[in-house]
């Protein structure tokens, strides 16, 4: 049945395949490829360039705020203990089940 099947599409592609171009084949890819260089054109990668750039200084803000602000110093859990009566990061613990 499969290969009936996939002869019967070679012979279709054949006979496609053998028929002369459409004449407007030519002119509509011209005409497609005229309209993404003109559109192209217009854009010129402004916008692309703006976004970069507004983008560019808002992470370059948060990145002195971050750095700027005063932060608490960072203290070690004393009590993490893998193999311990208590654990805190076990899967009970963290879903509310160790209570």
């Amino acid at each position: 049945m499969e290969t009936m099947m996939q002869q019967d599409i070679d012979v279709a592609l054949g006979a496609l395949a053998a028929e002369p171009v459409h004449p407007g084949l030519a002119a509509g890819e011209e005409a497609l490829l005229a309209r993404i260089a003109a559109s192209r054109g217009d854009a010129s990668g402004t916008n692309m360039t703006r976004s970069v750039a507004i983008a560019a200084a808002m992470a370059l803000c948060l990145g002195l705020a971050g750095g700027i602000l005063p932060q608490s110093p960072a203290q070690a859990q004393a009590d993490l203990w893998p193999f311990g009566h208590a654990m805190p990061l076990a899967p009970s613990d963290l879903l509310g089940g160790g209570e």
